[in-house]
């Protein structure tokens, strides 16, 4: 049985990685895990400590998301798109997009470097360990991947 004082620890070491991920570095950030992991929860907890607004897409919940990555010509078309169907505004420089549940949106794969070159926001995606397989695998200097697996949390670096 798993002690609640370990359970507040590892959720502390997300947490705390987290907010230093969010600090100091400019590259999107995958976080991928098990389903019912508390990868949702932590992005939403640490993106409103550290963003003034987290504005978020869920492809599960929301498949029509899916249509602002369906052949754009750039990323100004897909912000564009995003805006669109956003629920709050999406403001440049204080926003955190959040993409949950992306194996449900294959074009992340692409979309997200020109994205992140763009500037514009800060991105974090995240999506259960059943349908990552292909961005997992990607070796970019524009994306970070990190694993939460029953509860904890380990990462590997992806540059190019």
């Amino acid at each position: 049985m798993v002690r609640k004082s370990n359970i507040d620890m590892l959720n502390r070491k997300i947490y705390s990685y987290l907010r230093n991920f969010f600090e100091t570095e400019k590259k999107a950030l995958l976080v991928s895990g098990a389903r019912q992991v508390g990868k949702t929860f932590a992005i939403r907890k640490v993106g409103k400590e550290c963003f003034a607004d987290v504005v978020e897409f869920n492809f599960l919940n929301n498949p029509k998301y899916r249509e602002a990555f369906k052949s754009p010509s750039d990323a100004k078309e897909i912000l564009l798109r995003l805006s669109a169907l956003a629920e709050k505004k999406l403001i440049p420089g204080t926003t955190l997009v959040f993409f949950d549940e992306v194996q449900e949106c294959p074009e992340m794969v692409t979309a997200i470097k020109f994205l992140v070159e763009e500037g514009s926001y800060r991105y974090v995606m995240s999506g259960s360990l059943l349908g990552v397989e292909d961005i997992q695998l990607l070796s970019v200097a524009y994306l970070l991947a990190i694993w939460q697996r029953k509860r904890c949390l380990s990462y590997c670096r992806r540059n190019a």
